[in-house]
């Protein structure tokens, strides 16, 4: 029963603690995202494979989660482009 429930959490734990409790500054559709697509990977990769030492597979998830969420806050296309052109 509990394990038809750990798919949403591992997915959306992280991103609606950040929504409650993170910076309002720091919060972009990139990160739940990555938050979410972290944590299916991580559902999905745990199932199939022994968890070493012993670690529970739902920790890892989440962790992954929130790997996924700060990978997600990365500015990641967003720089300036320098001009050359001298006026």
């Amino acid at each position: 029963m509990t394990s038809s429930y750990e798919l949403p959490v591992s997915c959306l734990l992280v991103p609606v603690a950040a929504c409650f409790y993170g910076d309002k500054r720091f919060l972009k559709a990139g990160s739940a995202a990555g938050a979410i697509a972290g944590g299916l990977l991580g559902f999905v990769l745990f199932r199939g494979m022994a968890v070493p030492f012993g670690v529970p597979r739902e920790l890892l998830t989440l962790m992954m989660s929130g790997m996924g969420f700060m990978i997600g806050l990365a500015p990641i296309g967003k720089t300036k482009a320098v001009s050359t052109r001298s006026s």
